[in-house]
């Protein structure tokens, strides 16, 4: 399937298996279709798995232990990641006809096509662009509304923040951090041509001060749920000459993600 059809199912499916959100619920889903699911702490061996057993499909979600718990956000997503596998014919018939079971690390941080075109699955299940859209009708989003969006439609933060920049209007830059070093970075296709280029890449780039230097240096977190600050294309991106006419105001916000790193949402000025 093309990624286009993958988007079509899981947004036509959604539809059939609604949450109280508006996007699709995956439990709702695997109950619909008889299909068993089993949620407990599975240590680090997976997120998520689907098998075929005993003349069955059978489901299992890590919701961690009460040391490191998953978010309930973050255990939907790995339930909506594992019915992308058991909704996309080819995934499907994969796991039937292989060693019977597919484990899984979700979160958009695999390079396996079968595993990307699950989380793109994922997404679009719980998080409708028809449904998205008529939430957040205004161009001007961010961390408030990704947070908010995550919690109605009940997934991760980032699946919500990339939906929100793939489904709603205006330039964006989301950045994942790890400890020392960016894991991955996505710009809406008109942004990026304009600049073109990738962000700073290492921790020690950050400005002293940033919203993102603060947050990964152990700054408190206000009640929001993020650190906002103003900053500017240049010290993000190094193309840009700090005295050029390019090098204009930005938004800066940086959202805790716990144990999965620090997301960075770089959005013009609206002023």
């Amino acid at each position: 399937m093309e990624i286009n059809q993958i988007i079509e199912l899981a947004e036509e499916l959604a539809t059939q298996h609604r949450g109280k959100g508006g996007g699709g619920d995956p439990k709702v889903a695997f109950s619909d279709y008889e299909v068993p699911v089993a949620e407990a702490d599975f240590g680090d061996a997976f997120e998520g798995l689907l098998r075929f057993k005993e003349d069955e499909y059978q489901v299992f979600i890590n919701t961690g232990s009460e040391s490191d718990p998953r978010t309930i956000g973050r255990q939907n997503f790995t339930a909506g990641h594992e019915f992308g596998h058991y909704s996309i014919p080819k995934h499907r018939t994969a796991i039937r006809k292989g060693d019977g079971a597919h484990k899984d690390v979700t979160g958009f941080a695999s390079s396996e096509p079968m595993e990307r075109e699950a989380d793109i699955f994922a997404a679009h299940f719980l998080m409708p662009t028809e449904e998205l859209q008529r939430k957040y009708r205004l161009p001007s989003w961010g961390a408030k509304e990704i947070l908010d969006a995550a919690k109605h439609f009940g997934t991760s933060i980032t699946c919500a923040a990339l939906r929100c920049q793939a489904s709603l209007p205006g330039d964006s830059s989301l950045i994942l951090w790890g400890p020392q070093h960016v894991r991955w970075q996505r710009m809406n296709r008109d942004w990026w041509f304009e600049l073109p280029a990738r962000s700073i890449r290492n921790t020690d780039q950050l400005a002293k001060g940033s919203a993102t230097e603060q947050l990964m240096s152990g700054a408190e977190i206000p009640d929001c749920g993020y650190i906002a600050r103003g900053t500017t294309r240049a010290a993000w991106f190094t193309r840009i000459l700090p005295w050029s006419n390019n090098n204009t105001i930005l938004i800066e916000e940086a959202i805790p993600l716990g144990a999965y790193g620090t997301l960075t949402v770089l959005r013009p000025d609206q002023v």
